[in-house]
């Protein structure tokens, strides 16, 4: 009887021990894997900030106060040298040539004009949002301008493709989408006419002379 029990108790030992084996290993296992996930998700979670701060190295959260703009452009304009770029909108390009019923209008032309009316005489609160180059290396300073119509500030950006003298960039935003369509629908501005997509013409225009230069181009 003592040796039946002896063996019993031997037998039930060795289940333990090859139990406790059993449950360190799935228990080793389960942490490993964990570890793994935890080292991956910080892998991916350091190269998005690595990523962020390269693509916003350029970032300048500026506030500056305008006057006396000099427009260059439907979108663009000078200020103390310095090109300011409306950010989220694409105006037609100084030589660009709207149709309407078949008849050439300089579009271009009068996006310029239609900006240097509104804003020639204003006062323009512009935060800088970023620093780009164009195909010819020039800086760009790209901003969110207000001004103030009506005792009330509004939005530049928003104001031009309104009134039918801009599109929304959507290559790059969908800020201004809505505007864009209203003011389709309401055929203002160069929505009147047929006219080329504003960055399309660029593309079409530079092409050759961005080829030459022999660098990427930047359209803003």
């Amino acid at each position: 009887m003592s040796k039946i029990w002896k063996e019993n108790v031997r037998k039930y030992a060795e289940f333990l021990i090859e139990a406790e084996t059993k449950t360190k290993q799935i228990f080793l296992k389960k942490f490993n894997n964990q570890y793994l996930y935890l080292l991956f998700f910080c892998i991916i979670f350091v190269i998005i900030i690595i990523w962020f701060m390269i693509n916003n190295n350029n970032v300048t959260p500026t506030t500056i106060t305008i006057t006396n703009p000099v427009v260059v452009d439907g979108d663009t304009f000078l200020y103390n040298d310095t090109q300011i770029r409306i950010i989220d909108i694409d105006a037609p390009e100084l030589t660009q040539i709207c149709k309407i019923e078949g008849i050439e209008w300089h579009c271009g032309l009068s996006a310029k004009n239609f900006l240097t009316r509104n804003i020639s005489t204003k006062i323009l609160e512009c935060n800088i949002i970023q620093t780009k180059y164009n195909y010819k290396n020039d800086e760009l300073k790209l901003a969110r301008c207000f001004f103030i119509l009506n005792r009330q500030k509004i939005d530049l950006g928003k104001f031009l493709v309104e009134s039918g003298y801009a599109v929304s960039y959507k290559r790059y935003s969908s800020t201004y989408n809505t505007e864009e369509e209203q003011a389709k629908v309401n055929q203002k501005g160069i929505w009147i006419a047929d006219f080329e997509i504003p960055h399309d013409f660029k593309v079409r225009h530079i092409k050759n002379e961005s080829s030459q230069i022999g660098r990427s181009v930047i359209l803003h």
